[in-house]
Order: C-alpha cells, then structure tokens, then sequence
C-alpha cells in the first residue's frame, strides 16, 4: 500500500478481519543539505514517514482498541537518534517517529496496545542506492564538505556490506520483528 496515500491505507485494509500486529516501515530518505530541499521535499519525507505511519496505525487502531490487544512496531532508525550533515531532513522525519511512538505507547498501553520502536543502522537493502537527492543541485554544490562527508560516509557502508562478517543482513531486523512479536505483553 502507499501510506502517502488515504485511500490506499483504506483499500489496503478492507481485506483483513483482524491485524494482530503492524509494522510501519516507510523506507525512502531524502539526502543532501537541508538548504537545497524545497518546502515540498521536506513535506514528502514528513508525509511519507510520519504521517504515513498515523495513517496505517489509524487504519488499525479501532480493531485493536475493540480486542483489547495490539502490537505496533514503529520503524524508526539510528538516524533518530543522531544527526549527520547530509541527512537533515531524513532525521527531522525519524526523530518526529520517535515522538510519535513514544506517544502513541502511554496512549495505547493502557488500552491493551503496545507500541514499540525499532532503530535499525545500515543494512543491507535498496536504502542507500534509492536515496532522493534535493532538488537545488545549485545549492547542493556550495556544501562541498556534505558531499565529501556523504562520500566517505557511503563508501564505509559499501565495505560493511561487503564484509560477510559485518552485521549487515536484513534478516537481523525481521528476527527482531519475530521476537517482539512473541514476546508476552
């Protein structure tokens, strides 16, 4: 479903009786210096991460607040938890579902619904390649130092995920998604 989108939440749902557990996973991030994006972009990212993740979670809720039980697994990232330049506007979005699912979790425990978060790193997935740049390539190139540091920054990713040892297997968070999931409430 496309959580950009109300409708799409809406059909995506007639479908199932009952949704035990949700997983919001919004997965695209905006990348370059903050003064590049347009008010736009920034509003897409904001749409795509936080207010898509009310809309799947609103969708839900009243199933769950009528069984009494519920899990909701909010992806968030180590981007909400830290910033790097380069990443502004995809921190604002991760730093705003920390807020969110922190809410969301003293509102909903006491309804029998839990919300938890989870802060993947790097991994090994179409993140990185699939990042949208800012628009304003003009501004984008009078941060000179951003792009240095995003450079360096992806090539130490690239040889992470190229390292077999390196814990960079997405099964890792899906194992995680499991283990919440079993967990008694």
């Amino acid at each position: 479903m496309d959580v950009t989108s109300d409708d799409s939440v809406k059909e995506a749902m007639t479908n199932i009786p009952t949704i035990d557990v949700l997983i919001n996973n919004a997965g695209r991030g905006f990348g370059g210096p903050i003064e590049a994006f347009t008010s736009a972009e920034c509003l897409a990212q904001l749409d795509l991460n936080i207010v898509g993740n009310i809309r799947a979670a609103n969708a839900v809720l009243q199933g769950m607040r009528a069984q009494k039980s519920g899990l909701i697994i909010q992806l968030s990232s180590i981007a909400g938890r830290i910033a790097a330049p380069g990443f502004g506007i995809y921190h604002a979005s991760k730093w705003g579902v920390e807020g969110l699912s922190e809410t969301m979790r003293y509102e909903l425990a006491p309804l029998g619904i839990d919300v938890v978060i989870v802060e993947p790193g790097p991994f090994a997935t179409n993140f990185f390649p699939s990042m949208i740049p800012a628009a304003n390539e003009e501004i984008a190139k009078a941060y000179q130092h951003v792009a240095e540091f995003n450079e360096n920054f992806g090539n130490q990713v690239h040889a992470a995920f190229a390292d077999e040892n390196a814990p960079t297997d997405p099964m890792i968070v899906v194992k995680t998604f499991e283990k919440l999931i079993n967990t008694p409430t």
